[in-house]
């Protein structure tokens, strides 16, 4: 293979001309698709997970059967709050004058306080309701009051009490705040805005309508922050697409004075910079048609690619300009870089292609789409390499040559002293690698049975938690509503399954007090059974209570305001009581519905109720709503597990979905968990294989697999000390680094192999390799450290334990690997 590949590097230079062209050709036909693809950033968690995971099937069929469910929260606040309210009444109105206006809008609630106010009574148990009669018939029979504080705060209505206080009273009709500072208003698009762009042209169209009406309004100091879905993925994408910008430029500009400052001739940028935006456009256009987007995992390969993929070139380049500045002529010299580094820099780069690769038999489309583009990356960078390097460089040395040196570079001198230490002292050094390994063993495990990280917060956007982000604001409004915007949605084929699945639902609830599921909401839940009946009974209890009179109403207590539904409102007293006082109608009285109340059906029940259970055709009444208890930490990993067992533990009818955001995640959180180590595992055994084939033999393959575990051990050692945990995006740092950290072994020890067995020949290597290796691990730690840049968790975790993984397996491939080729040879 060496052979013919140096006769076709010699062919292709000799038509150099016709090479660059063509190769520049490809590049530019290759840019317009793979702007295209990074045009077309996901940031969904969805786009991670496989299209056949249960909730991802189930979140499609929710969204054919009900559309998008995306929301545009708003908190108003900064104006006293009737001048709030006129703004949300305005805002509202003019809102349903767009050209692309909401598909409805969720503020008030006094058109459903009106409702079930006067009714509130017709949902307490029918056997409750005889109970009660049957009790103050047996007070006044004896002479007692009808009512006394026993009798209310008793076994009849412990049970509603619990039920109550999920019922968050609004006394002005809207969503207001408790400190009476703010209200919030929901805002639902047309289900057709589930891009970036229609959200973000959805969201300023109401952000611009908001800001007039306030400014007609006099309302100059008024504040809006936003939160919902639709914030979120504005947000999180405007901050990757700015983090992606700043860290693409500022791997191409320090990856160039890091070439320059090398190689001390200024040509080297263009001679490595073609052949890797050769590449990298070739990958990305491949991308584009394989893909057609980007996630949130693959939306940094760019700089990650051209951070590893220069490494060859570097190798290969830095072996020419060694042998050139020897005098050299340039054409022997370029034949001896390609015969001396084509192994090696093959078997790097595979292996760093198999790491990649691995994540390729993983179901999880956010390492998946990462492998495929890497692998890929890592071919193609190989191939444009030795096909553009070699001419390029002959032409560029032809007219700006590389000046021959009188003594050796400072560089080689500087790494000839390192080899010289480690070479020195092998026991020593050999003592210290084993010590180091066995601590950051020790620190391993104390992790490994938690290793993972459960807040998701702390993988979204560093600014979304803090005053103002999204999440801050989302806690807010869920704050006001003591509820969660987004609940879980079981869809199911035939309206008659649905109370019966319900009530599966509502006995799981009951039977575990101490879980996170809390209200199971359906359509048929809010039309109470048995209307007629308890209608009269309470026409009843109403008559005794009348004919009592109040001297035997109430007993007579210190001054409360029990109320044992927690409901508003203030109900019209029967005939005859009209002079009770304020406490015994709060007491007493205001559960009991009026005269002039009648049975109704869902029909009869408000739209803003109903639109909530109604699918796109209109039918009405096959879904049911499951909602976690207030409270319940929804980015917590271990809640959102529990909670999706808590779910799934019900079985479902045959053909139902279930769907929800929570599900999502916890899906996520099992298939990292799954695939993370299969990804790792098939990294590492392909990346042995490759390095046995390297060595050509089981000693020295061991070797450079040893300093690689060695490498990997002191990477997992520092993370732990560190505080860093494994999440869904990091993890592929791991088999990425089992294949780019095996470069470094496997090229100091195949400059080793050039020489005979002993010291001087390990101190040689890391003299001759060494330079090369540390400029080419550089250039891979400035690509992984533009991420450190990003205000994402997720990407600054990933850049943080890549970069201490180069960090590590460089310091073995130097330092260690020197010091066992040296014992071995000794």
């Amino acid at each position: 293979m060496v052979e013919l590949l140096t006769r076709l590097v010699a062919w292709i230079c000799a038509r150099r001309r016709s090479a660059l062209a063509i190769g520049s050709a490809l590049g530019l036909v290759c840019l317009p698709f793979a702007a295209l693809l990074y045009s077309n950033l996901r940031t969904q968690i969805e786009e991670l997970l496989p299209r056949d995971a249960p909730s991802i099937v189930a979140l499609e069929a929710m969204q054919a059967r009900l559309g998008d469910n995306m929301q545009l929260g708003i908190l108003v606040s900064g104006a006293p709050l009737d001048a709030i309210h006129r703004f949300l009444d305005r805002l509202a109105a003019d809102s349903r004058a767009l050209p692309n206006p909401p598909r409805f809008i969720d503020y008030r609630t006094d058109e459903v306080q009106r409702f079930f106010e006067p009714r509130k009574a017709l949902f307490v148990d029918k056997g409750d309701l005889e109970k009660l009669e049957q009790r103050i018939s047996e007070r006044l029979a004896r002479g007692a009051p009808a009512l006394d504080r026993k009798l209310l705060e008793g076994d009849l209505f412990a049970k509603y009490q619990a039920r109550a206080s999920r019922l968050r009273p609004f006394p002005s009709g809207y969503y207001d705040a408790d400190d009476g500072k703010s209200a919030a208003i929901i805002l639902y698009p047309e289900s057709k805005a589930t891009s970036y762009e229609a959200s973000l042209a959805f969201r300023e169209a109401i952000d611009a309508l908001a800001r007039r009406i306030a400014s007609e309004s006099g309302l100059a100091g008024l504040r809006l922050e936003y939160t919902g879905d639709v914030e979120q993925m504005i947000q999180e994408q405007r901050s990757l697409q700015a983090d992606l910008l700043v860290s693409s430029l500022l791997v191409i500009f320090c990856e160039a004075l890091l070439l320059l400052a090398f190689f001390r001739w200024w040509p080297s940028v263009a001679v490595l910079g073609l052949p890797l935006a050769v590449a990298s456009s070739g990958t990305f256009a491949i991308g584009w048609f394989l893909f057609g987007s980007l996630n949130g995992s693959s939306a940094f390969l760019g700089s990650i690619i051209v951070g590893n993929g220069v490494n060859p070139g570097i190798i290969l380049l830095g072996r020419y300009a060694e042998e050139r500045r020897r005098g050299v002529a340039a054409p022997e010299a370029m034949s001896t870089a390609v015969a001396e580094t084509t192994t090696a820099t093959v078997v790097a780069s595979s292996a760093a292609a198999v790491a990649y690769g691995a994540l390729m038999v993983t179901a999880f489309r956010g390492y998946s789409q990462f492998g495929v583009l890497g692998g890929v990356g890592m071919g193609l960078c190989w191939v444009a390499t030795y096909l553009l390097v070699p001419p390029l460089a002959l032409a560029l040395d032809a007219r700006w040559p590389v000046k021959p040196l009188a003594k050796p570079p400072i560089v080689r001198r500087s790494f000839e002293r390192l080899g010289a230490m480690s070479a020195g002292k092998p026991v020593l050094f050999a003592v210290a690698g084993v010590v180091l390994t066995l601590v950051s063993t020790l620190l391993v495990w104390r992790m490994a049975a938690d290793p993972f990280e459960e807040d998701m917060a702390k993988l979204r956007s560093s600014w979304a938690t803090k005053p103002g982000g999204y999440l801050d604001v989302d806690r807010k409004i869920d704050g006001i509503l003591k509820r969660y915007m987004t609940p879980a949605v079981v869809l199911l084929e035939r309206a008659e399954e649905v109370e019966p699945l319900a009530r599966r639902f509502r006995e799981a609830v009951a039977d575990n007090p101490q879980g996170l599921l809390s209200e199971v909401l359906t359509l048929g839940s809010l039309v109470p059974a048995d209307q007629e009946a308890k209608l009269a009974i309470l026409g009843r209890i109403r008559g005794m209570l009348e004919k009592a009179g109040p001297d035997r109403l109430v007993a007579r207590e210190p001054r409360h305001r029990f109320n044992p539904f927690g409901l508003m409102g203030v109900l019209p007293l029967p005939p005859g009581l009209s002079g009770l006082e304020e406490r015994l109608t709060l007491a007493a009285l205001r559960w009991i519905p009026s005269e002039d109340v009648m049975p109704f059906g869902a029909a009869d029940l408000p739209e803003y109720v109903r639109r909530q259970l109604r699918e796109k055709d209109g039918v009405e009444g096959r879904m049911v709503l499951l909602f976690p208890k207030h409270g319940t930490n929804t980015a917590n990993g271990v809640q959102l597990r529990q909670l999706a067992s808590e779910i799934r533990a019900v079985p479902l009818p045959p053909g139902a979905q279930l769907a929800g955001p929570h599900l999502v995640c916890a899906d996520l959180i099992a298939s990292v968990r799954r695939d993370g180590p299969i990804a790792t595992a098939c990294a590492f055994a392909g990346v042995v294989l490759l390095s046995l084939l390297l060595a050509r033999g089981a000693r020295g393959g061991a070797m450079v697999v040893v300093a690689l575990l060695t490498g990997i051990a002191w990477t997992c050692g520092l993370a732990v000390a560190l505080g860093l945990r494994l999440n869904f995006l990091n993890f592929v740092a791991l088999p990425i680094t089992f294949g780019i950290g095996v470069d470094y072994a496997a090229n100091v020890y195949g400059r080793y192999r050039l020489g005979k067995p002993s010291p001087q020949s390990a101190i040689q290597a890391v003299a001759g390799a060494g330079p090369a290796v540390a400029l080419a691990s550089a250039t891979t730690v400035v690509g992984y450290s533009a991420l450190l840049l990003s205000r994402n968790g997720a990407l600054f975790s990933f850049g943080m334990l890549a970069v201490i993984g180069e960090l590590c397996c460089l310091a073995t491939a130097l330092v260690l690997l020197p010091a066992m080729l040296a014992w071995r040879s000794t």
